[in-house]
């Protein structure tokens, strides 16, 4: 059985957080000067940059977030992972995050915490907060069901929306995942373009669905690192 997949309800979410951090990367930039007591803001702006370049998803290129959906499969995550997941961050980038964002960061404190400060403000930490406040450890599980629930991410099949798919498109991809699993264990490292080709083969012998190499490996197998 494949697993099951998800996509933020609001992709663009992403952009919006790159946008406040090269927002806030300009204004670190703008008030550096080599004086020692600038070597904090010039660690800080090192994780910003480092946040912006490698750990944001560009959900329009599929695969690209592999190290983010993989998280929806782990039996628990930590706060800080979890706020990850509804940002579109890679949730890994929390060994760059020194603090529990679910504690309040004062004002007073921000310019000495300017990483966790980018994360704590977002709106999606402030929902977070109310359900999960004080847990460093959150059930995968329940976490799933909640941001479902709140509209924060949505299920997914083949990178849209499970409302969205047709009937047709919805057997085929399930069909699909069922062979590429099959067909991965038998052979653990298997090309992308090798898989649709069998896949392709078995789906004509065995189910009577023609569909080209190249459609597959285009239109099904989007996800298949994860299957």
């Amino acid at each position: 059985m494949s697993a099951t997949l998800y996509q933020l309800s609001n992709e663009n979410i992403t952009v919006e957080f790159s946008n406040s951090i090269d927002t806030m990367i300009r204004a670190i930039e703008s008030n550096l000067s080599p004086a020692p007591q600038h070597k904090k803001n010039r660690l800080e702006l090192n994780k910003l940059e480092a946040i912006r370049s490698l750990y944001i998803c560009n959900f329009s290129q599929g695969e690209s977030c592999y190290n983010w959906h993989k998280y929806f499969q782990m039996d628990a995550i930590t706060y800080n992972e979890a706020l990850c997941l509804l940002l579109g961050v890679i949730p890994s980038a929390v060994e760059l995050i020194s603090d529990d964002l679910s504690s309040i960061i004062k004002e007073s404190d921000v310019h000495h915490h300017l990483t966790s400060y980018m994360f704590f403000r977002e709106d999606a930490n402030q929902l977070l907060i109310r359900k999960f406040k004080d847990m460093s450890v959150i059930e995968s599980q329940e976490f799933i069901l909640w941001a479902l629930d709140k509209g924060l991410i949505l299920k997914s099949i083949n990178g849209l929306p499970e409302s969205k798919q047709r009937p047709e498109t919805i057997k085929i991809q399930t069909t699909v995942n069922i062979l590429a699993r099959e067909i991965k264990l038998a052979n653990p490292g298997i090309k992308k373009e090798w898989l649709a080709d069998d896949i392709s083969n078995r789906l004509e012998s065995e189910y009577n669905i023609a569909r080209k190499p190249s459609t597959i490996e285009r239109r099904f197998l989007k996800n298949w690192k994860l299957l």
